[in-house]
C-alpha cells in the first residue's frame, strides 16, 4: 500500500536517554535551503529524514514518525509510531519526529537493539495521550506495510476517529494479521488522557454467534478467523453532546485458513460506543448485515476532479458530439441526449428533460474506460420535488459501477449513507438509466 505523505521534519526538541531537552533543533533557514537546493542536488526528503532517523535512534534519542493517512479530519488526534534503544524508557516529552519516513526502511525493526511502540497523541500540542497496549499474542507496533520478520506482508493498521463532543474523542485502531485480526482497541480521549481498551473479543463474539447461526457443516464457528475493516461512523449519531453515543460500522471477513470447502462469510457490525457516568466506554454490537460492504470510495475530491477534467475535454471538442431527440415524455416536455464520443464509446452524457427554461432536469454521465464512474443531476422549479426549493442536485460516485457516495443539496446538504434504505436501490436505477439513455447515441454511431 502506497501514500503519499507531506514531507516535513518538525522542528521538535530532542529527547534524549528519556528525558526531555528544551533544546529545539534548529536548521538553516528555509530561504537558504532553498538557495541551495537550486544548486546542489537534492537527496530525495524521504532519504534524508530515514538517514536522521537512524543516526538519532543510534545515538540515543527516541525518534518517532506520524502515521499520516490516519490522522483525524480535523488534524487534532494522530497515532506516532516510536522507536529508542532497549535500555532508554520512554521519553515523558514529544520526541523527534520525521514525517514520511517508511519504518520498514529504518533500523527501528530490529527487536534486538530497538523497542518500538504506537501513541495515540494529540498533535497540536504534540501531546502523548496513551500507550497503544494488547495482550494478544504477537501483537507489535506495526506502521501499513510494515513487514514482519517471517518476511511476510499483511500486517497494516488503520484508525477511524468519531467528531469531537466536548473535548472527547472516540477512535478505533484496527490491527491486522496475515489471517485476521491481531486486535482491534477503543479509545476513549478525555482531551487529557486517552483510554485505550480491547473490544476485538466483543465483535468476535458477535460475529462468531452469527456464524454458529447458519450451522455450517464444513467447519465450526470456532476455527474461523476473522478480520475487521472500519468502514466509518454513522452520521445519524453524531453528536457534539460528550453523554451521546456514537455509532460506527465495522465491516468483517470471517474465513478458515486454506480450507477452500468452507464459505467466507462477509458482513457489516453496526456498533454503538458509549460512556458511563464515570466516564468510562463501551462497546456494544447493536446488529449485523451480511453481505460484502460496498466499495471503500476514494476521496470525493478525485470525482469532482475526474468531472471537471471530463468538462474540460468536451469544452475544448476533444470528442465526437452527437445529439439526438427523444420521444416526448408527456404534454408540454421535451427531451434529449447530447453524448461526447472517442473510440466509438461514450466518455459523457448529457440528459436533458424540460417544460421550460425555469423547470427542467439535467443530468450528466460520466465513464471511465466504458464504466460509469460519476453522475451529476441538476434539478429546477417543479422537477426539484421540494416545496419552495428553486434549485437542487444529486451526485452519484460509482466504483466498479457500483454506488459508493451521494450527495444531495436542496432545501439541506445531505450525504446519504451507504447502508441507509434506498442507497442500492438508486445505483441501480442510475445505471439502468445511463444504459437505456445512452442506446439512441450508440444506435446514431452505429456502435454494437
Amino acid at each position: 500500500m502506497k501514500f503519499g505523505f507531506n514531507i516535513i521534519t518538525l522542528p521538535d526538541f530532542r529527547v534524549f536517554r528519556g528525558q526531555s531537552n528544551a533544546s529545539f533543533r534548529l536548521g538553516s533557514s528555509f530561504v537558504f535551503l532553498l538557495m541551495f537546493a537550486l544548486i546542489v542536488p537534492a537527496l530525495p526528503a524521504q532519504d534524508k529524514n530515514t538517514k536522521a532517523f537512524n543516526k538519532d535512534l543510534a545515538e540515543g534519542y527516541e525518534v518517532a514518525t506520524v502515521l499520516e493517512p490516519l490522522t483525524s479530519s480535523d488534524g487534532k488526534m494522530g497515532v506516532l509510531y516510536t522507536a529508542r534503544k532497549k535500555n532508554l524508557k520512554a521519553a515523558s516529552g514529544w520526541p523527534v519526529v520525521y514525517r514520511g519516513v517508511n519504518v520498514g526502511e529504518t533500523d527501528a525493526p530490529d527487536e534486538t537493539l530497538y523497542t518500538t511502540e504506537n501513541w495515540v497523541v494529540s498533535l497540536p500540542e504534540k501531546k502523548k495521550l496513551g500507550l497503544v497496549r494488547s495482550t494478544q499474542p504477537g501483537f507489535i507496533a506495526i506502521y501499513p506495510s510494515f513487514q514482519l520478520n517471517e518476511g511476510l506482508i499483511g500486517n497494516g493498521f488503520t484508525a477511524l476517529w468519531g467528531p469531537e463532543q466536548e473535548g472527547w474523542v472516540y477512535g478505533l485502531l484496527n490491527y491486522d494479521a496475515r489471517w485476521g485480526c491481531c486486535d482491534i482497541l477503543l479509545v476513549n480521549n478525555d482531551g487529557t488522557e486517552a483510554k485505550i481498551t480491547s473490544i476485538r473479543s466483543i465483535l468476535e463474539g458477535a460475529v462468531r454467534g452469527h456464524i454458529a447461526k447458519k450451522k455450517i457443516k464444513e467447519a465450526k464457528p470456532a476455527q474461523f478467523v476473522v478480520g475487521y475493516k472500519l468502514l466509518g461512523v454513522d452520521k445519524a449519531t453524531v453528536s457534539t453532546g460528550v453523554a451521546d453515543p456514537l455509532g460506527v460500522r465495522v465491516g468483517f471477513l470471517a474465513e478458515v485458513p486454506k480450507n477452500e470447502s468452507a464459505p467466507v462469510i462477509e458482513g457489516i457490525l453496526s456498533v454503538k460506543l458509549a460512556r458511563n457516568a464515570k466516564g468510562v466506554a463501551s462497546a456494544t454490537v447493536t446488529g449485523i448485515k451480511e453481505g460484502a460492504p460496498a466499495p471503500q470510495a476514494p476521496p470525493a475530491s478525485d470525482f469532482a476532479a475526474f468531472r471537471k477534467e471530463w468538462n474540460a475535454k468536451a469544452e475544448k471538442g476533444a470528442w465526437k458530439v452527437v445529439r439526438c431527440d427523444l420521444p416526448s415524455p408527456g404534454k408540454g416536455r421535451k427531451a434529449y441526449v447530447r453524448g461526447w464520443v472517442e473510440a466509438n464509446v461514450l466518455q459523457r452524457m448529457v440528459h436533458v428533460e424540460s417544460r421550460d427554461d425555469k423547470n427542467e432536469i439535467i443530468t450528466l454521465y460520466y465513464w471511465r474506460d466504458g464504466q460509469l464512474t460519476s453522475a451529476f443531476e441538476f434539478r429546477k422549479g417543479s422537477y426539484t420535488q421540494i416545496s419552495d426549493v428553486a434549485e437542487a442536485t444529486e451526485t452519484y460516485n460509482f466504483v466498479d459501477e457500483k454506488l459508493v457516495a451521494w450527495l444531495r443539496t436542496g432545501d439541506s446538504d445531505a450525504t446519504v449513507e451507504p447502508d441507509e434504505p434506498g442507497f442500492q436501490d438508486t445505483g441501480k436505477r442510475i445505471l439502468q438509466e445511463s444504459i437505456k439513455r445512452s442506446e439512441p447515441i450508440y444506435q446514431a454511431i452505429g456502435a454494437d
